[in-house]
């Protein structure tokens, strides 16, 4: 595959991989075969070691793609990825190869923002409706590799019964979307979160925060997120999301929101204080814990020497 012949420029706000879609629509080729064109054979996940390619197949600048694709790398014994210019504890934290959209947005702009590239972000804050991550006619998951960015790899078009999205949760998708974006009108600093008790953590340490109150691993059971069999759709995961930000407004106080109820959330609590991506996720997990009575209880639970250069982040 030679350079695009219809030149696609990207928006300010479009993801890589929508970009992508959308730029080989126009020149009637598809993503299987910009991957094997890409990587030498079809790929499920794309990282930014394609960067390269992918910029002398569009004509983009290469630096565009890199803060746009994950890269992976290993740190403190796991996983970390970065993407967007922020640090990600494990790549399930990403929709990666199961996509969601909001219709509407496609109607009016005609390209994928990047914030639906986050599993933490499940609502979309222009429409107040929840995304779409599934086709309404095959049942099966939003796949990068599908024709359009409005029809699925099933050849029909996508459709939505355009839920109404949770208030406290559009909230927290605008936020996400102003950090990616550095809007000083709705975070502190780079890349923090201005939400109470948020306050400070990273974008991975809030959203681990929010599961956590929202019922901790036990509501992710079954659930295979970085595998194909199962995915937890947007539509759940807003539920997720809206009961623990109801559950966290109860009280400045958080034990008041329930003793019974928040216990659950101290194994996902302790992880974090373990495994947090910076000092502050690890140490607001550690107070969270205190505040609700808890102590530790993360089975794998270890000391651990960080990198001197947590201290300057």
């Amino acid at each position: 595959m030679s350079a695009l012949i219809v030149e696609c420029r990207p928006a300010a706000d479009e993801g890589a991989v929508g970009f992508l879609i959308r730029a080989l629509a126009l020149n009637c080729s598809s993503m299987r075969e910009a991957l094997e064109y890409t990587y030498g054979h079809s790929r499920r996940h794309i990282q930014s070691d394609a960067s390269n390619a992918f910029a002398q197949l569009t004509g983009v600048p290469q630096s565009w793609f890199e803060h746009r694709l994950p890269s992976v790398s290993g740190k403190d014994r796991w996983q970390e990825v970065r993407l967007f210019g922020q640090a990600w504890r494990d790549d399930w934290t990403l929709r990666g190869t199961h996509q969601q959209v909001c219709l509407d947005c496609l109607a009016e702009h005609g390209y994928a923002r990047m914030e639906w590239d986050l599993a933490a972000y499940t609502a979309c804050h222009h429409h107040q409706i929840v995304l779409l991550d599934h086709c309404g006619e095959c049942g099966r998951g939003i796949s990068p590799d599908r024709p359009a960015l409005d029809v699925c790899s099933c050849g029909r078009y996508l459709a939505t019964e355009n839920k109404p999205a949770d208030a406290a949760v559009v909230r927290w998708s605008a936020l996400i979307a102003g950090a990616l974006a550095s809007r000083r009108d709705v975070i502190e600093g780079d890349g923090l979160i201005a939400m109470e008790p948020l306050r400070g953590m990273s974008l991975d340490g809030g959203y681990r925060v929010l599961l956590a109150f929202g019922g901790g691993k036990a509501t992710l059971k079954g659930q295979v997120m970085n595998g194909v069999a199962t995915w937890l759709r947007s539509a759940d995961l807003h539920d997720i999301l809206a009961s623990a930000l109801s559950r966290m407004a109860v009280s400045v106080n958080l034990a008041r929101a329930g003793r019974t109820e928040l216990q659950r959330c101290a194994d996902s609590l302790a992880e974090q204080k373990l495994r947090g991506i910076s000092p502050f996720d690890r140490a607001a997990a550690g107070h969270l814990l205190e505040a609700i009575g808890q102590a530790p209880r993360w089975r794998n639970r270890q000391p651990i020497y960080h990198d001197q250069r947590d201290l300057f982040r």
